[in-house]
């Protein structure tokens, strides 16, 4: 039986309706205004905006709160759905993960960061695999990226370990801090083999960088 396409009525029910996805381990939640301290602490290493497109740095309460005022407004207009990473025990912000929603075609880009202290854990590549879930069943995307620096390797471990894969680069695809780089696409379709496992990167900064809303701290581009 052919299925009904989607509609904005729809994706905005199913983005409304999104529950905290959560492995046992980790749980993806929306942010709160209380966020804002753990958003600048995690950002003050400066591992996390080094990947950054457009972050501020350095990273101030200011910016922590413009993030979080954009999130809700993107939230309400579909173009951008920004969650926590949250330990599932304690609810202690250690990552941040986001989908870039290209409702036009059904497709969406994602982007994550993972607090320095808790990399090397899996934590990004279970995260990513929570969201893909979600987008594949729920939303009933067709398709998911993943933009990642050249030089980023961590990052391009998760996208392997989440089960996407490369599909070419993006030649001088993005101006960051004075340079223009290359950046690798990363791909992964419903009908793709689901990953194996999710063993961990290592400790390295764990940052995908999608291409839009680049001043944000936990879509794809987080704050």
């Amino acid at each position: 039986m052919t299925m009904r396409p989607l509609d904005l009525d729809d994706y905005g029910r199913i983005v409304r309706a999104l529950p905290e996805l959560s492995d046992g381990r980790i749980r993806l939640r929306r942010w709160r205004s209380a966020d804002a301290p753990a958003i600048v602490a995690a950002i003050a290493d400066g591992s996390i905006a080094r990947w950054i497109v457009g972050m501020p740095w350095p990273y101030t309460q200011a910016d922590a709160r413009a993030f979080l005022k954009r999130t809700r407004r993107n939230w309400a207009d579909l173009t951008y759905i920004h969650l926590v990473i949250a330990d599932a025990e304690s609810g202690r912000v250690i990552g941040a993960i986001g989908l870039n929603l290209h409702l036009d075609r059904q497709a969406g880009e994602v982007g994550y960061w993972v607090v320095s202290g808790d990399r090397g854990q899996s934590i990004a590549p279970a995260a990513v695999a929570l969201l893909t879930r979600w987008a594949f069943e729920d939303l009933q995307l067709a398709r998911l990226e993943l933009v990642i620096h050249v030089d980023n390797q961590p990052s391009q471990t998760v996208a392997a370990k989440a089960g996407f894969s490369r599909e070419g680069v993006l030649r001088s695809y993005l101006l960051h801090r004075g340079v223009r780089a290359d950046y690798w696409l990363y791909g992964r379709l419903p009908s793709d083999a689901a990953p194996v496992d999710h063993v961990a990167a290592d400790g390295a900064a764990i940052v995908a960088d999608p291409t839009a809303d680049r001043s944000t701290p936990g879509g794809t581009q987080p704050a």
